[in-house]
């Protein structure tokens, strides 16, 4: 027997969507490349890649051409450059 359990999207305190937000917006400024990890139902996800565009007022960033939500962000990291 298969079950289809999926995850729970667990709320994130002011603190942490502050610290979220300075992150993007940081990050953005700096052209750093990110490694977010993000919340899926059904699988981890990661976004990695630079942040090209900010939408503060959807709570959305650019990794692509692809946009996210801020508030799907579970970890945030930075890419190590390869040398």
């Amino acid at each position: 027997m298969v079950t289809n359990k999926l995850k729970t999207r667990r709320e994130q305190s002011a603190q942490e969507r502050l610290q979220v937000l300075r992150f993007i917006a940081v990050t953005y400024r700096s052209r750093t490349t990110v490694n977010l990890r993000m919340f899926d139902e059904h699988s981890d996800t990661r976004v990695i890649g630079v942040i090209e565009r900010i939408d503060s007022e959807g709570g959305r960033f650019m990794v692509d051409g692809e946009w996210f939500r801020s508030s799907d962000i579970v970890e945030l990291g930075i890419q190590k450059r390869r040398d």
